[in-house]
């Protein structure tokens, strides 16, 4: 059963019947679900879902007092950490499908490290930290491309992460580690300061899903040429176009594209958000992500945001964008109403009244994802309980 509006429960009852239902179902004995990355059917590692689980768990160490849910975010960090890959030097084993790398691009150490950094800071441990600043040394940076290189568990450089939410969610990560390692902070400074080339807008307003290649590399014309497509698609009158396979490889590949754009929005600006809030100048960047906010408040947008796959039912708009809107936001009525509005949304698309995810590509992975509210500050986390309580002002 989903839960109805009235019954909403607010961000602070929301992390703590997670935390509640964590121990009820013995996760801590039995092991975390490791989930299948949603709609991707990417067979996970535990490792991702076990670090969302330590700051979720830290977050209701904090709201209840309750030093169980402390002592089993510090048994969780020690089996991250127990991962024979960290004694060894290599990145630990994320994802386990045999098309694709098994550490996720960069992305899947970037959601370690978060955990890792949390408990860290928050249980005055010095170990997980060490082994987050360790993680974020081992892809190495092209600075001619203005990005970092995969490697794999076994050594393996792959290239570069061409996927543009990754690069910004490990530059995230990155940022996290700074205080503990400054010397991080170079090739951070270094992505930031050329990030425009690839933090672009599309003809909605939405960031791009893909980085920004030279028409001299085979992703640099695949990139133009799919650009093309979009703009002179909707006034193709020739069928023979339409139907050439080249023509349609494209068009089908512009489509995927557009719809991850706007269904990844907040999660894209999320991680623009939280490098902003480190501290951390975004250039003209935060022009661009100020655009697209703007952009994903809009009631049409909200509407159709609800009948993209890749959206409530696989990212959280609802427990992202809070650190979006105190980033990148004006504090008008239309944004209060749409943070109000996302997190309802979020709830009664995916949130049963007994405190599970459910109707979704994976329920497991969704329950973990509610970490993003456990990172807020203490401020900002009672500014979203406040717009929260009052649904922002009516439209």
């Amino acid at each position: 059963m989903i839960i109805s509006m009235t019954a909403c429960p607010t961000p602070s009852e929301l992390i703590l019947r997670a935390a509640s239902r964590f121990k009820s179902l013995s996760y801590l004995e039995n092991g975390v679900p490791a989930g299948w990355n949603g709609p991707h059917h990417d067979p996970q590692t535990p490792l991702r879902n076990s670090a969302h689980w330590v700051i979720i768990l830290l977050r209701a160490a904090e709201l209840s007092g309750d030093s169980w849910f402390r002592e089993a975010a510090r048994t969780l960090t020690e089996r991250i950490l127990s991962d024979s890959s960290f004694a060894e030097g290599r990145v630990p084993v994320a994802r386990q499908k045999l098309s694709k790398d098994t550490v996720n691009g960069v992305i899947g150490v970037a959601w370690i490290v978060e955990g890792l950094v949390e408990a860290g800071n928050k249980l005055g441990w010095s170990e997980p930290l060490d082994a987050a600043v360790k993680l974020c040394k081992y892809f190495p940076y092209n600075a001619e491309l203005g990005a970092w290189n995969v490697r794999e568990h076994d050594g393996t450089l792959r290239g570069i992460d061409s996927t543009l939410n990754h690069q910004i969610w490990y530059a995230m990560a990155r940022a996290m580690c700074v205080p503990h390692a400054p010397y991080l902070a170079d090739e951070l400074r270094q992505f930031l300061a050329t990030l425009d080339r690839h933090c672009r807008l599309n003809g909605e307003q939405m960031v791009t899903h893909m980085l920004s290649f030279p028409l001299t590399t085979k992703l640099g014309l695949i990139s133009r040429a799919e650009s093309i497509v979009r703009i002179i698609d909707p006034w193709i009158g020739n069928q023979l176009l339409r139907k050439a396979p080249i023509y349609k490889r494209l068009h089908s590949l512009a489509k995927y594209h557009a719809a991850k754009e706007a269904g990844y929005i907040i999660f894209t600006l999320h991680g623009l958000a939280r490098i902003k809030a480190l501290g951390w100048d975004l250039g003209r960047v935060d022009a661009v992500s100020r655009e697209a906010f703007a952009r994903s408040v809009k009631p049409d947008f909200m509407a159709a945001l609800k009948r993209n796959t890749w959206s409530y039912g696989y990212n959280p708009p609802g427990f992202e964008v809070m650190e979006v809107f105190r980033q990148f936001g004006d504090g008008s009525a239309l944004e209060r109403a749409a943070v109000a509005e996302h997190y309802r949304t979020q709830l009664d698309m995916t949130y049963t009244d007994g405190g599970a995810f459910i109707g979704i590509a994976d329920p497991e992975t969704a329950e973990a994802r509610l970490y993003p509210l456990a990172l807020l500050s203490n401020e900002n986390f009672s500014a979203f309980e406040r717009i929260v309580a009052d649904g922002g002002p009516a439209r």
